[in-house]
């Protein structure tokens, strides 16, 4: 313990100090509020505090009693707070590292690790992964080289951000080492940075200035730091940019064939939502990479020839998205097809989970429409949504009136666009 505040927490200003080897700084805990005092107005800032071997450090014991603004260090566990109002938009997303949801696919390399997919991460989907070291040498990692497309060149500066929490294996360093290691110098830009891992998620971020553009740079991740011992971490979203914005998920493989840079590099029509005015018909929304998105079940109406199909068109989404319907022929032993049917689509992520009481039991308002291809739905046809949307997904009911036009002789085709409105 650094700091013990035993009289009333009233005005005290914490700041320009280095704390070294502490597992908590202050002493918060035995402050109970009291009318004799003007509580409150407590500051700490500026201050730089590096943990005791193989254990975090936590700021206060009490959790911040009577502070009214808090600026942590890099590497704290800590989310700060102030009196400052956040201005939260950008004017674009950026990301140069790929393939940013697979951890354990090229170009990433690992040294001594083990990254494991499929990890439950912030948002309610499982999309972070698992990174377990062997402890065998120090240097256990992940790395990516930063590589821009032909054309591309660095800024001046790198801002790394990324989710993390502390991993379950018992006893081990609960902590991260980051940083962003300049190739021709060789060393780290800035410094490797150690944080502060606790057993929920938060998002971590620090700044690298004074990039030469000629030389190559490397994202190192170093699970549970740097210490000669096993450990694991979990860690979600890694992102590298010039620009403060929000997180852009990248591939490896551009989903728009239209766009020259190999994944998604930049997206300079996102961003800056609400400093603009909003023109809908320019409205920004986002699309799946074919195979990425929601998934078809149960069609039926359509017949039971081979040529029966039903599929999403490529860019549809959990938001919005277009089905095509293909009915198959008739004769000898097969089906014929039906004047009406249904289908049932399910979301590529739920729409809420038990994790966000807030939306239990909503379940997501979905429209759909039929839509003229190159078979005409008749006068009369007709789609609703059943009562079982639900935040997996939902089964839509089409009504022809009429039985649809087989596609194997005619190439016939019919579609159901949808758009589902979150509550």
């Amino acid at each position: 313990m650094a700091i013990r505040l035993n009289n009333p927490i009233e005005g005290w200003h914490i700041s320009e100090n280095t704390l070294y080897g502490f597992s908590t700084v202050i002493d918060d805990s035995g402050q109970p509020p009291s009318p004799a005092y003007p509580l409150g107005l407590s500051t700490f800032k500026d201050n730089t505090i590096v943990p005791p071997w193989t254990i975090s450090t936590r700021e206060f014991s009490g959790g911040g009693k009577q502070f009214s603004s808090v600026q942590v260090p890099v590497g704290s566990a800590l989310e700060p707070w102030s009196e400052v109002p956040r201005d939260g938009e950008t004017l674009m997303l950026q990301n140069y590292l790929r393939s940013s949801e697979d951890l354990s696919a090229t170009p990433w390399t690992a040294v001594g690790v083990t990254a494991t997919a499929i990890q439950p991460d912030p948002y309610g989907t499982s999309r972070a992964f698992r990174l377990v070291r062997s402890g065998a040498v120090g240097s256990e990692r992940i790395q990516q080289e930063i590589v821009l497309p032909s054309g591309w060149t660095l800024g001046s500066q790198m801002l790394v951000k990324f989710w993390a929490k502390a991993g379950t294996m018992v006893g081990a360093p609960a902590i991260v080492d980051v940083g962003i290691r300049d190739l021709n110098v060789p060393a780290f830009a800035g410094g490797l940075h150690t944080f502060s891992l606790t057993s929920t998620w938060k998002q971590y971020k620090f700044v690298v200035r004074g990039i030469d553009k000629t030389h190559l740079y490397r994202l190192v991740v170093y699970p549970a730091g740097t210490w000669v011992v096993p450990g694991d971490v979990y860690l979600f979203a890694p992102q590298v940019a010039e620009v403060d914005c929000d997180y852009l998920p990248t591939t490896t493989v551009s989903p728009d064939p239209s766009k020259t840079v190999p994944h998604a590099l930049e997206d300079a029509d996102a961003g800056n939502r609400f400093h603009k005015a909003v023109i809908l018909t320019r409205m920004k929304t986002t699309s799946s990479a074919p195979g990425t998105g929601p998934s078809l079940s149960g069609e039926t109406g359509l017949g039971s020839d081979e040529a029966r199909e039903a599929t999403l068109e490529d860019g549809s989404t959990d938001m919005a998205g277009v089905i095509q319907l293909k009915a198959g022929g008739a004769g000898g032993d097969l089906t014929a097809p039906g004047s009406n049917g249904q289908i049932h689509v399910a979301f590529s992520a739920p729409y809420r989970t038990s994790s966000k009481p807030l939306y239990t039991g909503r379940a997501p308002v979905v429209l759909a429409s039929l839509v003229d291809s190159t078979s005409v739905w008749s006068a009369a046809a007709q789609v609703k949504v059943l009562s079982d949307a639900s935040a997996n997904g939902f089964t839509l009911k089409w009504d022809n009136g009429a039985v649809l036009t087989p596609s194997d002789t005619t190439a016939s085709t019919y579609k159901i666009s949808y758009v589902v409105i979150g509550r």
